[in-house]
């Protein structure tokens, strides 16, 4: 997997991941709060059948895949083309590791957190119908596909709705902590 060289402001990457994320947690506000639209049939079968989570799910793991390469960008203005969180952090770890960073337990934090979502381990839900499957290539919840049984979705409860809306404000503190970090460290492209 190459490394790409990026001319893009890091703050574009940023727009990214706080869009996808506030997506994610408008969505599940509405959802816990009975307060989506009842007259647009298609947005009422949405939210009401909880469909909605389908994307929140996937605009979450998107935001953490963007995270990763955002803050790539910050270390060395490059990171790699991969969709699989799980190189995509391992590679990025390595890499702010050796910088020493102010707070580096933070990326064990933000690695802990992409792993949980990588590996589908949140809500207590059973989301595969072959165990042995892994979101390689973050696109499980991006489209129709038959290793997914989507009938998770009637089923979740407000609390799992919280667990989701804890999580998202989790990674928005904690992606501006790492930019902090790596900023005081002089490497982030201004």
């Amino acid at each position: 997997m190459k490394k790409a060289l990026n001319q893009q402001s890091k703050y574009e990457w940023i727009w990214y991941v706080l869009g996808y994320l506030s997506i994610a947690r408008i969505s599940l506000e509405k959802l816990k709060n009975d307060q989506y639209p009842k007259k647009d049939p298609g947005e009422k079968l949405a939210y009401y059948d909880k469909f909605v989570l389908l994307a929140v799910i996937w605009n979450i793991k998107h935001a953490l895949e963007l995270i990763i390469k955002h803050l790539g960008l910050m270390v060395d203005k490059t990171y790699l083309q991969s969709h699989n969180s799980e190189i995509l952090i391992k590679d990025l770890t390595k890499r702010i590791k050796s910088l020493k960073i102010y707070k580096p337990e933070k990326i064990d934090e933000l690695a802990k957190i992409i792993n949980k979502y990588y590996r589908l381990e949140f809500l207590g839900k059973e989301f595969f119908i072959d165990k042995n499957t892994l979101d390689v290539k973050n696109s499980l919840f991006r489209y129709p596909n038959n290793s997914i049984d989507v009938g998770f979705v009637n089923q979740i409860t407000v609390e799992e709705i919280d667990e989701l809306l804890k999580d998202i404000e989790f990674v928005r503190r904690l992606r501006a902590i790492l930019d902090i970090s790596l900023q005081a460290k002089g490497k982030a492209k201004t």
